[in-house]
């Protein structure tokens, strides 16, 4: 089975968060580099109400 989830992941050089994550959730550091989940599988469908809602953030 393949999941599908948007996430962003934060930049390499995040040293003291990832020190963070390596001493506290070892396990956790091994698999991924640190991360915030925006959408989740079962939040994506459909995908064109996803894009559009992106789309009329106004983040700059």
């Amino acid at each position: 089975m393949t999941r599908h989830q948007f996430t962003l992941f934060l930049t390499e050089n995040n040293t003291v968060i990832e020190g963070i994550r390596a001493k506290y959730n070892p396990e956790q550091y091994k698999l991924i580099s640190a991360h915030v989940t925006l959408c989740r599988e079962d939040e994506i469908v459909p995908l064109r109400l996803v894009i559009d809602n992106v789309s009329s953030l106004h983040l700059l």
